[in-house]
Formats: structure tokens, C-alpha cells, sequence
């Protein structure tokens, strides 16, 4: 995250935008990473699914502080 904060105004509210996106798919990449340590220790699902982000992920507005939402609907 070190090379998202340099270079920004923070005065001027410059790169917030950015810097939100950025944690946004940092987090993105740990679920898809956690998701597949699953599927590597319990096996395949046993039927279909989607994974569903809600809130700030889904606009792509995490901060370090975001909670975290989201949902697995199954077939």
C-alpha cells in the first residue's frame, strides 16, 4: 500500500478516490486467495455458487476501516 501514498495531496484531498480503490482490490485479491486455500483444504463445492460483495467493496470504496459485507448464494 506504501506505493498508493506516495505522491498524494492529502491537504487537497487528492488520490482518495485511488487510494479507496486500491484497498478495494487488495481485499478482492484476499478473498479470492482465502476462497481458493478452501477449496484446496475441503475440496470442490458441491454444487454452483456466487459470491456476492455488497457496500463499500461493491462500489469499490474500501477504506481501512470498511466493515466487511458480502454473501454466497448456492444453486
Amino acid at each position: 500500500a506504501q506505493r498508493v501514498l506516495s505522491g498524494i495531496n492529502w491537504q487537497e484531498g487528492e488520490g482518495v478516490e485511488e487510494l479507496y480503490a486500491e484497498i478495494t482490490e487488495m481485499m478482492k485479491k484476499f478473498i479470492v486467495q482465502l476462497w481458493q486455500e478452501c477449496i484446496e483444504t475441503i475440496g470442490n463445492p458441491l454444487c454452483e455458487y456466487a459470491m456476492l460483495a455488497f457496500g463499500s467493496m461493491a462500489r469499490g470504496e474500501m477504506s481501512p476501516y470498511s466493515d466487511f459485507e458480502w454473501g454466497i448464494i448456492l444453486e
